[in-house]
This record gives C-alpha cells, structure tokens and sequence, in this order.
C-alpha cells in the first residue's frame, strides 16, 4: 500500500510538472509576445474546442482580448479560466483588469458592480500568490483611485504600502507616491517617486514611473529628460523602450525620437505588455501628427495586419480617409 501511495504521488508530481511545462510552452503565449493577436486567438480557440476545460488557454484568451480592450470577450474567457482554476492567482489579476477595463467605460449601476469584481479580482489575486507584485501593484492603483464606496481608499493603499515596505520597499515607494499625488502634494510624492527609483537599485522603469507622474502634472520637458535617463541605462528592457516613447508621445515631445525608440523596440525583443501592434499604431499616431499621412496609414495597416479589429488603428486609417 505504501509502495502504490508512492507511485501516486510521484505520477501527480510528474503530470503536474508536465502541465505546468506544457502552460509555460503554449505556442499562443509566443505568439502573443510577438504581438499577432489574430494568430494568437486562432490558436487558442482551437485549444479550447479540442479540450473545454483548458483553463490555460482560456486565461490567454483572457490576455489577448484585454490587449485589444475588448472587455467583454476578456470578461467570459477570463471567467472561465477562474471557474476552472480557482487556485491560480494570475487568472484573478487578468480578469480584474478585464473588469476593470469595462467599468471605465460604463456608468451608472453598472461601472459600480464592476468596480466591485475588479477589486474582489485583484484582492483574491494577492491572497493566493502574495509574490505576485503586478497584483499588489493594480491593487494598490486601484485603492488610490476608486471611491470607498466601491472598495478602494487611500486608508486601505497605505496599509498595503505598510505591508510591502520591508520585502517591497520601491513598491511601498510608489503606493505613497501615487497617494501623495491624489492629495496634490506634488512636492512630496515627487520625492516618493525618487525614493522609489533609489529603492529600486535605479531600474529604468521606476525612472519612467518619475516620468510618468512629469507628464501628469505638466511638466513636459522634464518627461524627455527623465525618459532619457531611465533608457540610457544598461539594465533597459524591450518593456522601457515601449514605455519611453509612450511617455514622449502623450508628453508631446520628440516625436521622432520616440519613433526612433519604437522601431528599436519592434526590431527585436516583443513583449505581451507592449503589443507590437500598439507599437504600429503609437508610430503612426506620431507621424500623422507630424503631418506624414502616406507613413502613417502604412503603420496603422501593419498593426491591423496583427490585429484585424484594433479598433484605435482602424480609426487612424478612418481619420487619414477624410
């Protein structure tokens, strides 16, 4: 009896392990860093025809749709990866980021129910991997921007700042940071933001995050030189390209710098984070403003050639058509 326990246990272990493997090596996964959403998509739904309770597949379905800012198609895959891996705290934190997504384009009743599943999302993410600091970070954003009455608070982002500030100081950092910017205590959430750069071990995206609180509050060329500093570091990612030039385009500021940056960026490494065909649509947002419509359509159609229904490239082509 003990002998056959034994072999049990080790049979779960070893399946276990090969799922895990096999979730981690989903080709749909690639395909969704390289940023082809309709490939991406194709393959998943013929994942989740042959086997209706591949909980991964729908997860990613969950991802590429969220990606798209189709919410609705995000809600019902992102759903059915939680009803059949309850357990798995990433399935939570991308259907709250689904919720989240559609309740900031709802109102009344509805943008109050969802607001309350985002934050039940991303609290019973951190619950079941405490690790995970993408899910404290969008909880926190969450406490600092939605009203009590439908479970944020800025009581609640400090606490949870107080609970990271020994294993995540630079995260503690930035939950303050984002605080003391609600208040419109702009000197001091300034210094959070540095505090949270030197926290951090100077990584190119905390930078980016001063850049971003630059850009909020107006302060347009401090945004270039802030992005500058962060991406001149030797620790950047393909992730802090993607988001150096964000930040230049919404600062309105060297656009062809930032264009430059884009085309580094889609020249190597795609992450899922920065879809290839937002980085096509960022570049021919840019060139269109400066008045290159010709290269502006032809970067629009290469990011509907990723994604056929990315709604804010079809609208690009339709505004050059006019």
């Amino acid at each position: 009896m003990k002998k056959s326990l034994r072999s049990l246990i080790t049979l779960a272990v070893f399946v276990a392990g090969t799922l895990s493997m096999a979730a981690a090596q989903n080709p749909a996964l690639d395909l969704l860093n390289a940023g082809r959403f309709d490939a991406a998509v194709r393959l998943l739904d013929e994942q989740v025809k042959a086997n209706p309770n591949n909980a991964e597949a729908y997860n990613l379905l969950c991802r590429a749709y969220n990606s798209v800012e189709d919410w609705d198609a995000a809600i019902r895959n992102g759903e059915r990866a939680v009803q059949l891996q309850p357990s798995r705290g990433a399935y939570h934190l991308w259907l709250g980021r689904a919720y989240g997504g559609k309740a900031d384009n709802a109102g009344g009743l509805s943008a109050f129910a969802l607001a309350r599943k985002t934050v039940a999302s991303f609290q019973r993410a951190v619950q079941l991997d405490p690790t995970d600091i993408h899910a404290k970070e969008d909880l926190a954003e969450f406490y600092v921007e939605a009203p009590g009455m439908v479970g944020g608070g800025k009581d609640k982002a400090r606490a949870l700042a107080d609970q990271v500030a020994a294993s995540a100081p630079s995260l503690a950092h930035w939950i303050r940071a984002r605080i003391l910017m609600k208040d419109k205590n702009l000197p001091e959430s300034e210094r959070e933001y540095k505090e949270s750069i030197a926290a951090s071990g100077n990584l190119p995206s905390a930078i980016l995050e001063l850049a971003r609180f630059y850009k909020w509050t107006g302060r347009n060329d401090e945004v270039q030189s802030t992005v500058a500093r962060a991406l001149s570091s030797e620790k950047r990612t393909p992730m802090d390209l993607f988001t150096g030039a964000e930040l230049l385009d919404g600062a309105g500021r060297n656009y062809s710098g930032a264009i430059q940056l884009l085309k580094i960026y889609l020249a190597g490494k795609t992450v899922e984070g920065a879809p290839a065909f937002r980085a096509h649509f960022l570049v021919g947002e840019m060139l269109e403003k400066t008045g290159d419509r010709v290269a502006a359509a032809a970067e629009y159609k290469a990011a509907l050639a990723l994604a056929s229904n990315y709604r804010l490239a079809r609208n690009g082509l339709s505004r050059l058509a006019r």
